[in-house]
């Protein structure tokens, strides 16, 4: 009998999920925390990059590092909103992530989503992700989705957090 991979990985998730030191996130939670988000800056107007610096707007509305509208509208313990550079990058451009250097009570704002990583993968395919990340040392169960513009093309990501405990 051949076992196929796709058996092994289902196995490995099964003996993972009976752990009781491992919880998944809670994803259906998390992303009624970005519906809410995300209707919320669409009330502004659809999602546009004002120019190729990474400047994006709901309408009028710039979001880069605007506060008001990144904590608007959900209940998790952080959020960013990204924009996606012409190089493929997504640019934090507005978070409540902290930066994880100690005493500095700064956020990553300018930092980029890990090219490659599991969150960046799907993004760039225009799909959201769900998962537990560990983000400058802090863990969190995580929700990143796509921003997409009116054409479809991936624009930038929503992401909101709960730190694991």
């Amino acid at each position: 009998m051949k076992i196929r991979p796709f058996l092994l990985a289902a196995a490995s998730v099964l003996l993972l999920a009976t752990s009781s030191a491992w919880a998944a996130p809670d994803c259906h939670a998390l992303a009624r925390q970005v519906d809410r988000w995300q209707a919320y800056l669409e009330s502004y107007g659809s999602p546009t990059l004002l120019n190729v610096a990474g400047i994006l707007a709901y309408g009028d509305t710039v979001t880069n590092g605007n506060f008001f509208v990144l904590g608007a509208h959900h209940k998790t313990d952080v959020s960013t909103i990204f924009v996606r550079n012409p190089a493929g990058d997504f640019i934090r451009v507005a978070t409540s992530v902290p930066d994880g250097v100690a005493g500095s009570h700064q956020t990553a704002v300018g930092t980029t989503l890990t090219n490659g990583g599991a969150a960046y993968n799907a993004l760039t395919l225009g799909t959201e992700y769900c998962g537990t990340v560990t983000l400058f040392g802090n863990s969190y169960d995580s929700v990143y989705r796509p921003i997409m513009n009116s054409d479809g093309t991936v624009v930038g990501a929503l992401y909101v957090g709960d730190e694991t405990k």
